[in-house]
């Protein structure tokens, strides 16, 4: 599929919003400060849904025509790929005391398993193996390495589309309320 420069810019907003949303969730999982009960689940689910959506454009081409992934960036003339954003990871070892955990699992088999919890309303949702928190915080640090790459890598047009929509959410968070009274602080 070959993309517009106007493609690109609504592609670069658009993931810049999944990147913000995931690096402030991740950020808020690794301090503890989930808080409790329906507030726990809604940070949670969140959290997993950005999680999956970053696995799916980072780890491996789309299966889609409407899709877009980190390959059509990196197929630009202008994006200068950082070794970061080459060859994911094949699989992540699991380290939660989930029972019935296998040793590792191949990150396709992590997204299948997001795609049961979050997508699909089935028997898969009730079947086999589900990871736990723990495993799927194994993703956050390569993925904050491959956003910082990527924004980084930016042509210095789109750069500034993905920067205007960080600022916008920035600005968003002024209006939290609790329990979280501002957002985390992110450096780019």
């Amino acid at each position: 599929m070959s993309l517009s420069d106007h493609d690109f810019e609504e592609a670069t907003s658009q993931i810049a919003y999944e990147m913000y949303h995931f690096r402030c969730l991740a950020q808020i999982y690794r301090e503890g400060n989930r808080g409790r009960g329906l507030w726990w689940q809604l940070v949670s689910q969140s959290l997993l849904l950005h999680l999956r959506i970053l696995i799916e454009f980072f780890y491996w081409d789309t299966r889609n025509a409407r899709d877009i992934s980190i390959r059509h960036f990196i197929e630009r003339d202008d994006f200068p790929c950082p070794l970061e954003l080459h060859s994911p990871p094949l699989t992540i070892t699991l380290v939660s005391s989930t029972p019935n955990r296998p040793e590792e699992m191949s990150l396709r088999q992590v997204k299948e398993a997001l795609d049961q919890r979050l997508i699909h309303f089935g028997k898969g949702r009730s079947t086999g193996y589900h990871p736990g928190h723990e495993d799927y915080a194994l993703c956050f640090d390569d993925l904050e390495r491959r956003i910082r790459a990527f924004r980084t890598a930016l042509p210095k047009d789109l750069k500034s589309v993905f920067d205007f929509k960080l600022s916008q959410l920035v600005g968003r968070v002024k209006c939290l309320s609790a329990p979280i009274r501002e957002g985390p602080s992110l450096t780019w």
